[in-house]
Parts: structure tokens; sequence; C-alpha cells
């Protein structure tokens, strides 16, 4: 999971169901992928995420819109009120291992009816699946090609 990166990628929607969340984006990057003798980075097109065993999905509200370590006070729980519209595109993702499971973080700049600030979602989960149905090379995607 730590290959995948959704960085200027878009959700295009999410389903939950019970302890499961499916997130659907409209592209993503994968670091090092394997092909029958061969490794490279690719570009996917249209591709989900699903992660089972969700604990808990935790947004934060940073007040300056650009991200920086360096904030006033520390970022307050929010849960956006138009958040397919005000997220636009992802501009990190991060994904990390405890004991207790995996931690998906996206983050990026919110821009909807509350104004503009800094938005992370962050996702508790125990196991994850990444699908997708095309793919191109970096090397084919830098030269035009495009996946759909």
């Amino acid at each position: 999971m730590e290959r995948i990166n959704f960085h200027d990628s878009h959700i295009e929607s999410s389903i939950h169901n019970d302890d499961n969340l499916t997130i659907h984006f409209d592209w993503a990057g994968i670091q090092d992928y394997a092909t029958v003798g061969h490794v490279t980075d690719i570009v996917v097109g249209k591709c989900s995420l699903v992660l089972s065993g969700v604990t808990s999905t935790v947004f934060l509200k940073h007040d300056n819109p650009i991200y920086t370590k360096r904030e006033p006070g520390p970022p307050q729980p929010h849960v956006p009120v138009d958040i397919k519209e005000g997220f636009i595109l992802i501009s990190l993702n991060t994904f990390d291992s405890t004991e207790s499971g995996q931690i998906l973080t996206l983050g990026g700049v919110y821009d909807g009816i509350e104004g503009v600030y800094w938005l992370e979602q962050i996702i508790h989960f125990r196991t994850g699946r990444f699908n997708w149905n095309n793919h191109v090379t970096v090397e084919e995607w830098q030269a035009g090609a495009v996946t759909q």
C-alpha cells in the first residue's frame, strides 16, 4: 500500500458499508510495480481502494490552507459540510502500519462553502485492497498516453 500515490487525484465517490470503506479515485500512481521480469512505476486509470475493518475516520481541519508544521494551534476535529465538492485534489497521502492495523491519511486544500483550509482525512483500518483495470508506464504517461 505504501507504494500507492494519490497526489493530484480526485475522490469520485466513497461508500461506507458496515466496517468497510470503498473510495473511488480518478487515477493513481504505483511505484515499483513488478511485471514479468520488469519493475517500473505505473499510472492507473479509474481505481478503487477497498478498506476492511475500518475502526475510525477522522477529519482534521487546519486553519492555514497551506499545510505547515508551524501552525499556532493544533488541528481541530471537523466534518466539512460539502466534502465531495470541496476536497478537490489530494495533495498528499501516507500509509502507516501500527500494532493495531493500518492508517491512511489523505490531505489537501479544502475549498468549500466554509472557506479555504488544509484538511486531512485519517482512516484507521485492518486490511486493504487496491483495484484497477487499465494502466500505462510512467514513461508512456509522460509521452502523452492516457489511462481510462
